[in-house]
Order: structure tokens, then sequence, then C-alpha cells
């Protein structure tokens, strides 16, 4: 394929917010998740930093065999036929158009349209599978009457903008009665006009990624033929319910396992994508209702750009045959580099039989410990893998 520009708009949900401006902290995870392209860059493809990554950390990739793209740093550097963004969002248009990348643009309203929790959230109501798991509300006298009618004394629940970075802009509490500092949390961000999306808090036994190709449709062709089903990304959690990774495991097996989802998506493919193309990630969670039986959140949420999950699925150009794997996402407490090594060290030896762990993120970057730290799993069979991923997160 011809080269490609990795564009770090990782806080893409930010950037449809109007008159957003990223604050030092966002311009620093947009720096240190760039490194995340790795899973699909190939030696001639370029990833756009602010500044260049270590020579420890090139000595290492080339060390792990691992293809290593041009880390450029300014835009006369750049030598790309395609942008790559995170998503499409206006900025990243705007530069696309800047740099001359003016091909297959989709249209920027259906890009925050798509994203909006709301867009979701209409799906999701209808649902004859929501058994009542999500509300919304626009006013903290609205929630409070909410949580009082639905909630008891100890279940949990969950407050989210409709435009919010995974796992971030929550609000999570439990019970039917709201602190001070939720309440103040909500007051702030429920003006009377912005609706604000409010779940249920569910018992997960697992969350998937299920990844599509939205590809731009000629006006003779109508959906849900332009929507492509590319793979299903069993998510990987942590103790405290977070995102730790994405498994890389036998996608036929992982298809017959989910097939309700495989049919589920086959009916809803079209889901009114209208004018977006692209990457689409919708997560899928299996859980246990009030009454033990296990239930299907088809809709929890909708990204139309890429995941995490999408992008481990480049991983599974290092797994031989019969191999699995896990792409591991995961946050330390390190404040030196000399820690950060010996913390990996903790987690590289022992490794079961023929298991590999490869470090996919630089451990220091622009003078500073990188906090996101990647790597990729790789075994030879699954509860293998298993075994060996509790070993990595449970590891002090």
């Amino acid at each position: 394929m011809s080269p490609q520009l990795f564009y770090s708009n990782f806080d893409f949900e930010y950037q449809l917010r109007a008159g957003y401006r990223p604050t030092p902290r966002l311009k620093r995870l947009n720096e240190e998740l760039a490194f995340c392209w790795l899973a699909l860059a190939e030696e001639e493809d370029q990833v756009l930093l602010e500044h260049s990554p270590e020579p420890e950390f090139l000595a290492h990739l080339e060390h792990a065999r691992l293809p290593c793209p041009r880390f450029i740093t300014k835009t006369s550097q750049i030598n790309a036929q395609r942008l790559t963004p995170w998503g499409w969002s206006k900025p990243a248009q705007d530069f696309a158009r800047q740099q001359g990348f003016t091909d297959l643009l989709p249209d920027v309203d259906s890009v925050e349209r798509v994203n909006n929790r709301h867009w979701c959230f209409d799906f999701e109501k209808n649902s004859p599978d929501n058994r009542k798991v999500l509300w919304r509300f626009h006013t903290l006298s609205g929630i409070r009457e909410l949580i009082l009618e639905n909630f008891g004394e100890n279940e949990g629940w969950i407050v989210k903008l409709p435009l919010g970075m995974s796992g971030r802009d929550q609000l999570r509490g439990e019970g039917n009665q709201l602190t001070d500092a939720q309440a103040c949390w909500i007051n702030k961000r429920a003006d009377g006009e912005e609706w604000l999306i409010f779940e249920r808090r569910l018992a997960c036994i697992q969350e998937l990624g299920v990844q599509f190709q939205v590809h731009r449709r000629p006006l003779t062709q109508r959906p849900p033929d332009n929507v492509e089903l590319i793979e299903i990304v069993p998510m990987l959690a942590d103790r405290n319910g977070r995102y730790a990774g994405s498994w890389l495991l036998d996608p036929d097996k992982v298809r017959a396992d989910w097939s309700t989802v495989v049919e589920k998506f086959d009916d809803t493919r079209s889901l009114a994508f209208s004018e977006y193309f692209g990457p689409v990630g919708i997560d899928v969670m299996q859980y246990r209702d009030s009454e033990g039986s296990l239930a299907m959140r088809y809709y929890q949420d909708v990204n139309a750009r890429y995941t995490m999950g999408r992008l481990a699925l480049g991983w599974r150009r290092y797994l031989n045959p019969g191999e699995v794997g896990c792409w591991l996402h995961l946050s330390h407490r390190c404040t030196t580099r000399e820690e950060l090594e010996d913390w990996w060290g903790v987690r590289t030896e022992p490794l079961h039989g023929n298991c590999r762990l490869i470090r996919t993120s630089p451990l220091w970057h622009a003078g500073e410990i990188v906090r996101h730290q990647t790597g990729l799993l790789i075994a030879e069979s699954e509860s293998i893998a298993r075994e060996q991923v509790q070993r990595i997160l449970l590891a002090g």
C-alpha cells in the first residue's frame, strides 16, 4: 500500500467540542499514545510527533524485529500519500487539506453525529435487550429523581458526557443519593440544555470490540452493503474494570463463540452511518443481570474512529500459525527509567514455555517517563496466554 502519515489526535472526542483547546496533559497523552500506531505502521510510513523518540527505543524496535516507521517532527518532512488520523475531526480534516491530503474525507457533520453518545442512545433505548440500563437527563433535579426511582442503596451507576474520551469524562457512584461532590460535578455539566447519559453499572462478564470498516458508498449503493465486519476483538479488563488490552485469538473461533453478536450486526449494520465512512468500533458487553441471567448490551459505545482493538489487529502479523496474543495496556507508578526497567523485568521473567512479551512503547520520551506502557504477549495457546496475562496484571 502507499505510504501513510499517522496523525495522533487521540483527543478526538474533545476536538468535536466547540472551542476545545488541548491542555499540556492532553498534548502529552497524544504524544505517548502516538507509539500505538506501531501496530499498523510499516517501515515506509511516517508518524508525526512533537519530539523525536530516543535512540534507546529505536534500538529496542530493531532488536525486537518490529518495523520502525519514520518518526518526523516537522510538517516539511511529510512524504506520504495518505493521512490516517485516529478520527476525522474538523482539526484533522483541516490538517489534511493544509498538507494536500484532500481525498476521501468524510462529512464532518456525520463524524460528529455518529460519535455523539446521543446517537448511540437512540438505537439502544428502543432495543428489546435494553432492560432499563440507560437514561438521559439535563438537570440536577432530573437525575436526583431518576436514581430515587430506579436504584437501590448499593446499585452502581455512571454518568457520561455526550462527547468524551473512552474511560474519561465519567462520574461513577452508587445508591440513590448524590454526594455534594457528585452534585457539583453534574451541576457544572447539566446546564438545562446539554443532555447527559446516565447508565446502570452492570456486572460485566466480557466486553467485545466489534470492528467495522464503512466504505465510501457510491450513489447507487445502499447500506448495509458498504459496511464490512472486520473482526470481533475480546477486550481485557483489569481488576477495576478498566481497559487493559485486546485479545488476539482465533478469529473463526471468536465468531463462532459470539455468533449471536455476528447475527445481531448482520441485521443492523446500516446503523444510519449516513455520510460517514472509515473505521468504526462498537463496544458490546455480556453481563449478568439482577436476576442472575446472562444478558447482552449491544451498543455500549459506538466509536466512528480507530480504536485500540482495531489497532491491535495489526499485531497479528507477528503471530506464528496457531499462536494467540494479547496487546497489553498498562499503567505504573515508576518515577525513574531504572524503576520502569525493573517493572518490565518483573513482568517479562519468568514467562511460561515459549511465551514472549515484547515491549511496544518507549520507557522515556521528551525528558519524561512514559506513563502509558504497552506490550505484546504471544503464547502457543489461549489457556497459557490467559494464565500469563493474569500473572502480569497481578505483578507487584
